[in-house]
């Protein structure tokens, strides 16, 4: 992680990138959810949840520290299968 950027793996541009996804983007923003910081996880649960509602878990927790099942019910409602 580069301390530049607080560790943030998009260069310190999470805001940016989250401004810039569209309803396409939800597989892409599932992968970042699991590689953005802690502290930033709700901001990318919060972007997927506004341009794709309906789809997102009720156990917003369980998504936010990552638990594996609940991240691949995510992925599964995400990519349709």
């Amino acid at each position: 992680a580069d301390p530049a950027t607080g560790g943030d793996p998009a260069g310190g541009r999470l805001s940016d990138v989250l401004a810039l996804a569209g309803a396409a983007d939800g597989l892409t923003l599932w992968h970042l959810l699991q590689m953005a910081p802690e502290a930033e996880r709700r901001a990318v649960f919060d972007r997927m949840a506004a341009l794709i509602p309906g789809v997102l878990p009720t156990d917003e927790a369980a998504v936010l520290r990552l638990d594996p099942a609940a991240l691949r019910l995510l992925w599964k409602d995400l990519s349709g299968g």
